[in-house]
């Protein structure tokens, strides 16, 4: 956290040296956020992660004999490494909780400056008045003299739901005005009014990312209650001393999400996540044809190649020694992709990013110049998720290699990766070849069938 905070305040300093240098410094607001939420608690496993997607999605299962044997490759391109939660509970002191637990402060309240000279005159001091990320638009607004719009591109828009905290920048003292703000994330929820937050006990601990909804996630949280101007830090739940306070907090948490749409509330979270149960235009379609240049389609929204056999033909024109990505999905951490590497087609197929979880098929020789079809069958073997398969290539019909992928990823390749047609656009499947691997040749177009 420190270095990506560290490396953040740099760029931003490039970015505002460049205001500077154009003279308009002075005239220009600047709105620093430290972040969306609180330190995250959701490593599983108590000494951190060096995958967060493999750990928490696919079930991989880090060693601490791996982690201290890369220990210096922390920090860079190869680990997508996630603290334990022990650092996320000591990053979020002295406030309880963390990530996704939008009921506490520890998992909402983030750091925030705000630089604007030519107005703001009253500078290096703090600001106590109640803010929220939806009264940043409403300041902006306001700061730019322009009205909130009623329609964009003729339609209609919904009133805003912040309040521009122009207010506070020449008075530390002023009034507040947002005085009610709900909070709901995965079933936790708050309700903040007037210096008083009434918060839901956590159920599910950050890290227990697989569990059943509730049956009745409305009532079966407690809740608890705080008076932040005395307590600041959500100490003292004073709910038993306060039943009537607390009842008039609860309903005004009702009144807030009912004018807000949050009912229902849903408290499920890996299976919420499932691109598979979400709306999806692919849904009852098993043919998908790209075209050079096809990129960044999120993995929701891309062929879902995951516990079923398909397959992969491409249509391309090379000369002799071209190489270079045909499509791929995902990354590094987890993922595929097809290509030619040193004119030879190649498949190959990352489980995580251990090193024993990467397996190539590739074939003996490279292709000729020409016009060429390829084709990949990934043949699954089912039973259920994450198991075996076989893989075949073909060059124009005439088997070239064939090999085993011994473990296949069963929910998710990537949480920010995408596919790719022509190039790779994120971290490669492989060390063997750098990103973005721009193909060298001309692709006609990549079909994709899966196989129900």
């Amino acid at each position: 956290m420190p270095a990506q905070l560290a490396y953040s305040d740099y760029q931003i300093g490039r970015v505002i040296q460049s205001i500077k240098d154009m003279g308009e410094l002075d005239n220009t607001l600047i709105i620093y956020i430290m972040g969306d939420n609180g330190a995250s608690a959701e490593d599983p496993t108590g000494h951190g992660l060096t995958s967060e997607i493999g750990i928490m999605v696919n079930g991989e299962v880090d060693t601490e004999e791996f982690m201290l044997k890369n220990l210096d490759d922390f920090g860079g391109p190869w680990m997508a490494e996630h603290y334990s939660q022990s650092w996320a509970h000591a990053m979020n002191t002295p406030y309880q909780w963390d990530k996704k637990i939008a009921s506490h402060l520890g998992g909402s309240r983030t750091g925030m400056v705000i630089s604007w000279p030519a107005k703001i005159k009253q500078t290096g001091q703090i600001r106590s008045q109640f803010t929220h990320i939806t009264d940043i638009v409403p300041t902006i607004l306001e700061a730019a003299s322009l009205p909130v719009p009623k329609s964009v591109d003729g339609f209609v828009q919904e009133p805003m739901a912040g309040t521009s905290i122009e207010y506070t920048f020449d008075n530390a003292k002023a009034p507040e005005k947002h005085s009610t703000q709900y909070f709901e994330i995965i079933g936790n929820r708050a309700i903040y009014k007037d210096g008083w937050i009434a918060s839901t006990t956590p159920k599910i601990l950050p890290w227990e990312g697989n569990h059943p909804a509730s049956k009745d996630p409305v009532n079966d949280y407690k809740w608890e209650l705080y008076n932040l101007n005395a307590d600041f830090s959500q100490t003292n739940d004073i709910a038993a001393k306060n039943p009537q306070k607390l009842k008039e907090l609860q309903d005004v948490f009702n009144k807030e999400a009912s004018k807000y749409e949050v009912y229902p509330l849903d408290d499920r979270y890996i299976e919420r996540l499932n691109p598979e149960n979400r709306p999806n235009f692919n849904k009852g379609r098993n043919e998908f044809v790209f075209h050079e240049g096809t990129s960044r389609i999120t993995e929701g929204m891309a062929p879902n190649m995951k516990n079923t056999s398909y397959s992969i033909k491409a249509d391309i024109e090379v000369k002799s020694g071209d190489e270079g990505m045909i499509i791929t999905q995902g990354g590094y951490f987890g993922g595929t992709a097809f290509m030619l590497l040193k004119g030879k087609p190649t498949f190959t197929y990352a489980f995580s990013h251990y090193p024993d979880h990467k397996w190539t098929i590739q074939s003996p020789t490279p292709l000729t110049a020409g016009k060429h079809t390829l084709v990949m069958n990934f043949d699954y073997a089912g039973g259920g998720a994450g198991k075996v398969a076989k893989v075949t290539i073909l060059v124009d019909g005439k088997e070239v290699a064939k090999g085993d992928i011994p473990q296949t990823v069963p929910k998710r390749f990537s949480s920010d990766e995408t596919l790719d047609v022509g190039e790779d656009f994120g971290t490669p499947v492989i060390r063997d070849y750098e990103v973005p691997f721009k193909f060298q040749g001309k692709i006609d177009k990549v079909t994709v069938n899966l196989k129900s």
